[in-house]
């Protein structure tokens, strides 16, 4: 591929990319919480939950 054929970008402006703070995360995922109250809404019926491993699944079930 020739000079010619490449496409033109622009380069990064100075400081673009943020530091990576990952580190400083909590890794264990908050899945149920003492200060959590649900609605009530599904009260009495029966329901089938699917989310696969996303965590909608579960989080849903919970609420």
């Amino acid at each position: 591929m020739s000079n010619e054929d490449k496409i033109k970008t622009q380069e990064p402006k100075k400081d673009y990319l943020m530091p990576d703070d990952r580190d400083k995360m909590d890794d264990i995922p908050q899945v149920e919480s003492d200060t959590y109250k649900a609605a009530g809404k599904m009260k009495g019926m029966n329901t089938v939950i699917t989310g696969a491993d996303s965590g909608i699944g579960r989080a849903a079930a919970i609420a």
